[in-house]
């Protein structure tokens, strides 16, 4: 019998099983046939995003993309959103275009740290990266994360001839493309004035938008022809001649005034709001007759402070007030302020007021990572730390709107608010130029003011804060003949900023902060993120002896 009859048909099909595998090896490889550009080829890495591009962007998921359309990019800054017309309105960054877009339910909206939000989360100042397609509706939004944050600054210069801003030693340049927001609105530059408390958000050192922190009001007086020729005095530190057309620009804030002339006197606390003006009535300061009526104001909480045009006003019997249109402010800790009209004519008015509890801040979710927040163990990202004042940072918290509040040990700055400072031993501020001065007796770390252009203090174990000279120096009132070892104790809302003469000294913790006792007569300015910001003035005395200063508890705005 031949074997080879047996041999041929083996051989056949091995060799058939071999052209099989090899064919299928091929075709996987190829997966399928499939062009290197098909969308749905799920084996191509995504392409390494441009030089010079925002790092948080990367190429967007091919799922995303109906069939084969072609994606813009675009790095933006938000100017409004529409949710009722399902509307973004963004900025291009580096050029004043403006475009609108339109966004559905599978617009995929992400924070820099890839988590998922919803449209109404967007505000306008975001710093945003866009994906859409030829016909405007986005793809894709996504937080940005080149865009560096200097918190809460105040001395500053501005050259608008050059077009640059200097801070320090750091150079900021703006062009036509500049933003500027005032609580919440967009505004043009020259509404900003030096007294105002600003943050800068930067690309390198393109200056993008501004963000009015801590702003300022107006005041005038009415019906003062009795006192024109005398003194108004505001707080302690200014006083100036009283004219008919005297009208004053002020940081926004509470004041004590005093006006007087010949036998003519008057005092009173007012408010300053942000943008508004404070008219103060004199004629029940003098003997002009003028037709008055009454207000019975039923308040609740109990608590709650009543200012009437700008002017604070005890309620617990009727107000008598001038006939006519008068603006009321009502303000409690914890609860939504109310302002509005009223008018006066000559019967009695009731008027019931109830406030209503302050409803919880929404977190700045854009650029905030809580993915770890219950995971004590996982490492925080460094560019979550927000800087505190006077800290530039390079990081992706660049909601421009608001701030997250006080970190540990953090100081409010000039509006209230207060952050965490990175590699600072204790969290706080440092002073006008972030460079640092000793604090006799005093080992821990203490960051810069709300004036700050040095940035983070990072390992500094000399104590206080510099004070603007660039060298290091005794922290002021240390070495003060007279005061020997007494202290003077600051009391007031827990976690209010202290600042004495406007430089920042410590943030009261248990109620009370205490500090080295300096004579003479100084300012002290109390300030806490959502609370309207207080002004005192008080005498120290050379004595020795130790002084308590207890201040009212601050008002929620």
């Amino acid at each position: 019998m031949n074997n080879s009859n047996y041999r041929l048909p083996i051989i056949v099909a091995v060799a058939g099983i071999f052209i099989i595998i090899v064919l299928s090896v091929i075709y996987v490889l190829t997966d399928g046939g499939k062009p290197a550009n098909d969308p749905g080829n799920k084996s191509i890495s995504q392409t390494p995003a441009p030089a010079g591009q925002d790092p948080a962007y990367t190429d967007p998921d091919p799922a995303l993309i109906a069939g084969n359309e072609d994606l813009h990019h675009m790095n933006a800054i938000i100017k409004g959103v529409d949710p009722d017309n399902t509307l973004i309105i963004a900025q291009e960054r580096e050029t004043t275009a403006e475009y609108e877009f339109t966004y559905d339910g599978a617009t995929d909206i992400r924070t820099a740290y890839n988590r998922q939000i919803t449209a109404t989360l967007l505000k306008p100042g975001d710093f945003v990266s866009l994906d859409y397609n030829d016909e405007n509706h986005l793809r894709r939004l996504t937080g940005s994360k080149d865009v560096e944050i200097y918190k809460n600054v105040l001395q500053r210069t501005q050259d608008d001839v050059l077009r640059k801003i200097t801070v320090g030693d750091r150079l900021y340049r703006y062009e036509d493309d500049l933003l500027v927001m005032n609580d919440g609105y967009f505004v043009g530059l020259d509404t900003v004035l030096d007294m105002d408390v600003i943050s800068l958000y930067s690309v390198g050192n393109h200056l993008c938008l501004i963000n009015v922190e801590h702003g300022h009001g107006y005041f005038k007086m009415v019906n003062h022809s009795y006192f024109n020729g005398g003194t108004l005095r505001v707080g302690k530190n200014m006083s100036m001649e009283i004219t008919d057309d005297l009208y004053l620009t002020l940081e926004e804030g509470e004041y004590d005034i005093v006006v007087e002339h010949e036998d003519f006197y008057g005092e009173a606390t007012i408010m300053i709001d942000r943008d508004m003006t404070t008219v103060l009535d004199m004629s029940a300061y003098t003997p002009q007759s003028a037709l008055k009526g009454y207000c019975m104001f039923e308040i609740t909480p109990e608590s709650a402070l009543l200012y009437v045009d700008g002017v604070l006003t005890p309620y617990g019997n009727a107000v008598e007030l001038t006939q006519g249109e008068h603006w009321i402010q009502v303000a409690a800790g914890g609860y939504t302020p109310y302002t509005g009209f009223i008018e006066i004519g000559d019967s009695i008015l009731d008027l019931n007021i109830m406030l209503l509890p302050a409803p919880s801040k929404t977190p700045d979710i854009l650029y905030e990572d809580t993915s770890n927040a219950n995971d004590s163990s996982a490492p925080v990202p460094a560019d979550t730390v927000t800087p505190g004042p006077g800290s530039p940072q390079s990081g992706d918290i660049v909601d421009s709107t608001s701030d997250t509040g006080e970190g540990p040990g953090g100081a409010a700055d000039g509006n209230g608010t207060g952050d965490t400072t990175e590699g600072n031993g204790t969290g706080e501020p440092a002073d006008s130029n972030g460079t640092n001065e000793a604090a006799e007796g005093d080992d821990s770390t203490k960051p810069s003011d709300v004036n700050g252009t040095g940035g983070t203090t990072e390992s500094n174990d000399t104590g206080e804060p510099a004070d603007g000279s660039g060298t290091n120096e005794v922290a002021e009132g240390t070495n003060n003949p007279g005061t020997g070892n007494a202290v003077m104790t600051i009391k007031s809302s827990e976690g209010a900023a202290v600042f004495i003469d406007d430089k920042y000294k410590g943030t009261i913790e248990g109620g009370s902060l205490s500090l080295p006792k300096t004579p003479g007569t100084h300012s002290v300015r109390l300030t806490k993120e959502g609370y309207i910001t207080r002004r005192y003035t008080i005498s120290v005395e050379d004595d020795g002896e130790d002084a308590e200063y207890a201040f009212p508890e601050m008002v929620a705005e």
